[in-house]
């Protein structure tokens, strides 16, 4: 006496798909069972008799669905590849080489000597007096001023070398 739905042989119900009414006549059609206690039916049914009987065993049949049979396409044989190399019926002239571009690069002028009035230490920085910057000794010569960026502030970390840091 129970509702059995999508079995073969039993109503099918679709997928609810958000619609909660989808095969619910099947519920509400269905025989009301009660069950309390040890399993006893009101009204009687096993008079007390906490032993159910067995339900009987009916073998049914296995149905077994065999997928049809798919033949492959048959695959055109494919032609033999001849190795024969067609000969040209002229005779082609020599291509002269291309010449590879010669890239040089001129090398970094040095000074032989430092500029004899020279106010610095190649290689020297020191902070502009503000802090808002750096300058480089280059052979002699004081850069010209090196920005720090925005809320940082040159220091000194030893005789002739700075950084931008934080303040």
């Amino acid at each position: 006496q129970m509702t059995i739905a999508n079995h073969q042989g039993y109503p099918e119900i679709p997928e609810f798909n958000g619609n909660y009414d989808t095969g619910i006549e099947h519920y509400i059609n269905a025989p009301k069972i009660t069950v309390t206690g040890y399993g006893s039916v009101p009204g009687g049914g096993n008079n007390g008799n906490n032993t159910l009987a067995p339900v009987p065993h009916v073998p049914q049949t296995p149905t077994v669905s065999v997928p049809p049979v798919v033949k492959p396409t048959p695959i055109e044989e494919e032609k033999p590849v001849s190795n024969v190399v067609p000969v040209p019926s002229y005779v082609p002239s020599p291509v002269p080489p291309v010449p590879s571009p010669v890239v040089s690069v001129p090398p970094v002028p040095q000074p032989t000597s430092p500029p004899t009035n020279s106010g610095c230490t190649h290689g020297t920085q020191t902070c502009n007096a503000d802090g808002a910057g750096f300058k480089v000794c280059v052979w002699g010569v004081w850069s010209n001023t090196i920005s720090c960026a925005a809320t940082t502030k040159c220091k000194a970390l030893a005789p002739g070398t700075v950084n931008c840091g934080w303040p």
